[in-house]
């Protein structure tokens, strides 16, 4: 199995990110990766109001996760990522 990590600055905007997710994706794919670890709280970071993720939060079956899932459908590439699991 190959691995890769796809580490970068996550920002406020999940746009920005998902498009900065994407351009991993698509470069871990060339690579015959098969999982790519992406950043903790990659949907959004906030560093000085983390409350705000309470309102910028989407489910799963929200438009960052499908457009991911809809990136890697097909794709021997995996991508994993994880959220902080407090905000405290």
């Amino acid at each position: 199995m190959k691995v890769a990590a796809g580490q970068f600055a996550v920002g406020e905007s999940w746009r920005e990110n998902l498009t900065t997710a994407w351009k991993f994706i698509d470069d871990a794919e060339a690579r015959s990766v098969d999982l790519l670890v992406l950043p903790e709280g990659i949907l959004a970071r906030f560093h000085t109001r983390r409350d705000r993720i309470l309102t910028t939060a989407q489910p799963l079956s929200g438009a960052f996760v499908e457009a991911l899932r809809r990136r890697t459908t097909g794709k021997r590439v995996t991508g994993r990522g994880r959220h902080p699991r407090s905000l405290r």
